[in-house]
């Protein structure tokens, strides 16, 4: 356990700068920082460079072996395109500081990675698991409030947490999302009340000494954790009958049922912050998919 804090402590020296970049410029979350700064990391310690500068030294062809040689590891291709975000991020620092002119990992070709179709919720079994959080404690007022956002934004765990009471406007009726996929978002009026009734009714009763800016609180006024989200994910879902729902599945789920109700592909990738048009095309083939399926169920001769 010390020698990972030492390693922690050595990364946030070495990467002083680009921490701040990611902290001010990017807005990153916390996870992400951790992960973007392992794996700039791991790129000095393969091509043996101790310094920012070091990085006009580095070409294309030492780029692509790093990348052949994270495959010969048997990493996946979900993992290298992972590790090629982040080091696509740690180049933008580097051509904003003036060491290189190019990214070079976003030069890099990676294997495509095979994509499992995702399992969506219909959208009544949404709303019954929109309404699971019954009573008024704060709990429950909470609960009620955070799925609704949830799913409304189609929201990532972390831009859930991440958010601030500041980037919610109740009289306007947008969220500010934050982080690398920054955008704002209309918010209709089921999804507005619910807010009214935690931050107006209960959040302040559980805010502690000083100020806590993050818009969802656990019990002891602090910040609330992803394994809180996905505990409360799991419960609610039990509770509407249900199998077990993750977050993403929330944010496919919402994906489909707006292409359902006639938004464009363009919109769909608008709402959910995708920076490639590849991430929501995957949608459009669940949306063919259910219409198949339903078009199967009410034809009069589609169980033939």
């Amino acid at each position: 356990m010390e020698e990972k804090k030492g390693t922690r402590q050595k990364e946030t020296g070495r990467f002083a700068g680009f921490l701040l970049y990611l902290n001010e410029q990017k807005r990153a979350s916390a996870n992400t920082i951790q992960a973007y700064l392992r794996d700039a990391a791991l790129l000095d310690g393969f091509l043996g460079f101790q310094s920012d500068w070091d990085y006009q030294k580095a070409d294309l062809p030492a780029i692509r072996r790093y990348f052949s040689f994270l495959q010969e590891r048997g990493l996946s291709s979900s993992t290298i395109l992972c590790r090629r975000a982040s080091l696509g991020c740690y180049f933008d620092y580097l051509i904003r500081l003036g060491v290189v002119s190019e990214n070079l990992p976003r030069q890099t070709p990676v294997p495509p990675r095979s994509r499992k179709m995702p399992e969506i919720l219909t959208a009544q079994q949404v709303d019954r698991l929109l309404s699971a959080p019954a009573g008024d404690s704060f709990k429950s007022r909470r609960d009620r409030a955070l799925l609704e956002l949830l799913y409304a934004g189609g929201l990532r765990v972390s831009e859930l947490l991440g958010a601030d009471v500041t980037d919610v406007n109740l009289q306007l009726g947008f969220l500010h999302v934050r982080g690398p996929w920054a955008r704002d978002l209309p918010l209709y009026p089921s999804t507005v009340q619910p807010l009214w009734d935690y931050l107006d009714g209960c959040r302040q009763s559980v805010v502690q000494e000083g100020s806590e800016s993050a818009l969802f609180l656990n019990r002891v006024g602090r910040r609330m954790s992803r394994q809180g989200i996905w505990k409360l994910l799991k419960d609610y879902a039990w509770q509407a009958g249900l199998e077990p729902v993750s977050p993403q599945q929330l944010r496919h789920s919402l994906a489909v049922h707006l292409l359902q109700n006639g938004a464009s592909l363009e919109e769909v990738r608008a709402v959910l912050g995708h920076s490639a048009r590849a991430s929501t095309q995957i949608y459009a083939r669940l949306f063919q998919q259910t219409l198949q399926q339903k078009y199967q169920k009410i034809h009069p001769r589609g169980r033939q």
